[in-house]
């Protein structure tokens, strides 16, 4: 061990022994630094701003943050074995990238942006009441492919898993700010994880907490809560808090993206998993689903008209350009802890010429709060429903397969296809009409379900698919139609 604890000149360079190497050159020290090594050096600053040329020292470097309140250097990045504790609260100005690990007492960092990227085999190790804080989207990070997840608590960032299915390419940040959505907030941390897997997870999840974080939310009303769209909607998924630990624990969950946790009493909106709109006969369908409902009075339903036309609920108005207005209430479910299914009829509206026409649904809680969907359905005069012969509308002039919706699905999802007219089928007649076949594979080629085998007319059609007697995994399905054929692949999680 090597130490200079009082340095009384201003600058000069140092020579380090290590395993009988001699290594000159590659750091100036100035006054006010200690250095001690072992495998390799340690810097132990009381100030730092561009205070070191490291660049070409052959051993790694860390840094002892204990008496240091601010950290700026001139490189981007950092590359450090690792990061000791501190007992003052660090603003970095830099990424750092750390190869072993962070340790850290009860003062954590002011991130302010920046974020530390922990290595393959490095670890954060931090105190119980260690807070951070961030003013912007500063991050600790690690990506890492983890072979199982058993009660893993992923790079020690306080996200513990377990589950028996298999996941690979997994990438976790840790931020520390606060999501608002609804009028509500979360704590002052939350997760965002990228991963892939073939199947559900069927995990329990654990998240670490700390005093300062919880942003005025009393620990007995905390609740997981997890979002699939970026933070528009949120599934309440519950959870068991332990005090003492500083954590809260849930089980039963499928997938994970987007985690942060909040309060049970004030929530963060109804999850909205799928919205579409459909032209039919009598008009336009929508239809809508939800993972998951809290005080949920209600929807109401806004249309968007871009074009001319006359709106039959109110005669004498021709929309041309797009603004939105309420047509319809449709009541909610209150609580749930499972999906519920909505459809609303749209029959108000007649064109004179073609129409982009638009919905959106704005959620009502019960206390009067609300919340506008991003998730806008978009539908067209030119589209038309099976049997539209009367309308004089455009039907389809090519064969289309659309993407199921939603994808990955459990259990129901929706298929779109369309089948165009020709030549010999252009009279609209049954005789002329065309064979269809849609087919549902296995990922081995196997036939697990046939939706369609009959003759059908040119038009659009929705076939609702229903997988709840097949097991997780990759599915393809297939349309059929004389020489053409197509497909495509969908994901059953469960």
């Amino acid at each position: 061990m090597i130490s200079f604890n009082k340095l009384l000149i201003s600058t000069f360079t140092i020579s380090i022994l290590f395993c009988g190497f001699a290594y000159s050159q590659g750091i100036t020290i100035k006054s006010g630094f200690t250095i001690s090594s072992d495998d390799h050096v340690i810097l132990k600053p009381s100030v730092w701003n561009n205070e070191a040329d490291y660049d070409n020292l052959n051993v790694g470097i860390s840094f002892d943050f204990t008496n240091l309140t601010s950290f700026t250097d001139s490189k981007d990045t950092i590359f450090v074995k690792r990061i000791i504790g501190n007992n003052k609260r660090v603003t970095l100005n830099n990424f750092f990238h750390v190869q072993d690990s962070v340790v850290i007492g009860d003062f954590g960092f002011n991130l302010d942006g920046c974020s530390i990227l922990l290595g393959v085999d490095a670890k954060l190790i931090e105190s119980l009441y260690c807070y951070h804080h961030s003013t912007s989207n500063g991050a600790f990070q690690h990506d890492y492919n983890y072979a199982t997840l058993n009660n893993t608590d992923i790079g020690g960032l306080g996200l513990t898993v377990t589950t028996t299915k298999q996941v690979s390419n997994l990438k976790i940040k840790r931020l520390h700010s606060i999501l608002s959505s609804n009028g509500n907030e979360s704590i002052r941390r939350y997760y965002l994880i990228e991963m892939f897997q073939d199947s559900e997870l069927d995990a329990t999840i654990k998240i670490k907490y700390v005093d300062d974080e919880l942003n005025g939310i009393n620990e007995n009303d905390l609740c997981i809560y997890s979002s699939m769209d970026n933070g528009t909607t949120w599934h309440a998924m519950g959870g068991t808090v332990d005090e003492n630990n500083k954590t809260i624990e849930v089980s039963g969950v499928d997938s994970l993206k987007l985690l942060t946790v909040g309060s049970n009493s004030n929530p963060l909106p109804v999850e909205l998993t799928s919205f579409y709109a459909s032209n039919t006969n009598e008009g336009t369908l929508l239809n809508w689903e939800t993972a998951t409902e809290v005080n949920n009075y209600g929807f109401e339903v806004e249309r968007s008209i871009v074009g001319t036309g006359h709106d039959l609920s109110e005669p004498d108005t021709i929309a041309t350009i797009e603004e939105w207005r309420k047509i319809a209430f449709v009541p909610g479910h209150g609580n749930s802890n499972s999906p519920k299914s909505y459809e609303f009829l749209d029959q108000d509206f007649d064109h004179d010429e073609e129409l982009i026409i638009k919905y959106r649904l704005k959620q009502i809680d019960t206390d009067g709060s609300f919340y506008i969907y991003n998730q806008v359905a978009e539908t067209s005069s030119s589209i038309t429903g099976v049997e539209n012969l009367e309308t004089k509308e455009e039907l389809p002039t090519e064969f289309a397969l659309h993407q199921n919706y939603p994808n990955p699905f459990n259990p129901n999802t929706t298929i779109i296809y369309e089948v165009p007219v020709t030549a010999s089928n252009s009279q609209f007649s049954i005789d002329n009409s065309q064979l269809i076949t849609l087919v549902i594979y296995d990922i081995l080629g196997n036939e697990v379900s046939q939706l369609v085998n009959q003759h059908q007319k040119p038009g659009n059609y929705i076939v609702e698919f229903n997988a709840s007697s097949l097991t997780s995994g990759t599915y393809f399905y297939r349309l059929t139609a004389g020489s053409f054929t197509t497909s495509r692949k969908m994901l059953l999680i469960k």
